[in-house]
């Protein structure tokens, strides 16, 4: 099984896992009466979409470029990731104007327990799976892992905040002078939560964007690129690189490079020193399309 077949079988578990803690959280929610719950629910609920158009991006992006999309369908994945913050935006938003409602009305949350004993057991399955995606994201070179694992680790970190808020609203309760501020810290801690994800999601969207507009990669990606290009340069004893264009969608990278060289240069060495430069840079970026160039300007 190649990397790309793993990549789908791992999101493929993802969804199903995703699927189950939304269903499961939002009836937990509905059930306890919890604005919380109904975040990390709803949270579930926006995984569990970009999870299965996932299965189907991570497919498409494969495919080779056709007479309608001549550079292939590698902007799909910038797409759905930026569709991913997006959504997790929205949520935020609707949920904080939720829970300021609930703190001018609050009202009480119903099984503590099962609340905690629920948000401890999703924490642990979330920080395993999570951390797990993230390694095979990095081995892979897959930015729709990675966003994923990204998305199961905020999930822990809802988690555990929603069992630490829950955990201390039970031992307050026992309290007769804390008693009555027991009804906020649902609301409370769902407005931190808020807060806490509006981040992720604006990075997310701002890196999606950038993608989608073509931009320059990051300098690390930049520089590893231009260090191979030099080393071409002066390994196949051609002229100074003139120019070079450098975007980014995703997992993957197009390049096109232009090298001066002398005007009584063969052209049929010239054209197999091309392949051998454009094998050398596949061999070191496997998930890169490449166009070099020669010109004659001096």
């Amino acid at each position: 099984m190649d990397n790309r077949e793993k990549e789908i079988s791992l999101l493929k578990v993802s969804a199903g896992l995703t699927v189950a803690f939304a269903i499961l959280g939002v009836l937990m929610a509905v059930g306890t009466d919890s604005m919380s719950l109904l975040i990390d629910g709803l949270y579930g609920v926006a995984d569990m979409i970009i999870s299965i158009a996932a299965v189907f991006v991570v497919r498409k992006i494969h495919a080779p470029p056709d007479k309608n999309y001549h550079f292939g369908y590698a902007k799909l994945e910038p797409f759905l990731t930026g569709l991913n913050g997006t959504l997790i935006l929205c949520l935020c938003g609707c949920t904080i104007l939720t829970s300021v409602q609930d703190i001018m009305h609050p009202e009480p949350v119903r099984h503590l327990y099962l609340i905690i004993v629920y948000s401890f057991i999703s924490m642990v399955i979330c920080v395993f799976f999570g951390v797990y995606m993230r390694r095979c994201g990095r081995v892979w070179r897959s930015e729709v892992l990675l966003v994923d694992s990204h998305l199961w680790v905020t999930e822990a970190i809802i988690s555990a905040a929603i069992c630490v808020a829950f955990g201390f609203g039970l031992l307050i309760g026992k309290s007769e002078t804390w008693e009555k501020y027991t009804n906020y810290i649902d609301p409370v801690t769902c407005i931190l939560i808020s807060f806490f994800l509006i981040s992720q999601p604006a990075r997310i969207i701002w890196g999606s964007f950038k993608d989608m507009l073509d931009a320059c990669p990051e300098d690390d990606v930049k520089d590893r690129i231009t260090g191979l290009l030099d080393g071409c340069s002066r390994g196949y004893s051609i002229g100074p690189m003139d120019w070079m264009r450098l975007r980014k969608a995703g997992r993957r990278l197009f390049l096109t490079a232009c090298f001066t060289v002398p005007e009584d240069q063969n052209m049929k060495k010239m054209s197999s020193i091309r392949d051998e430069i454009v094998k050398k840079i596949k061999l070191s970026e496997p998930d890169i399309d490449v166009c070099i160039v020669f010109s004659n300007k001096l």
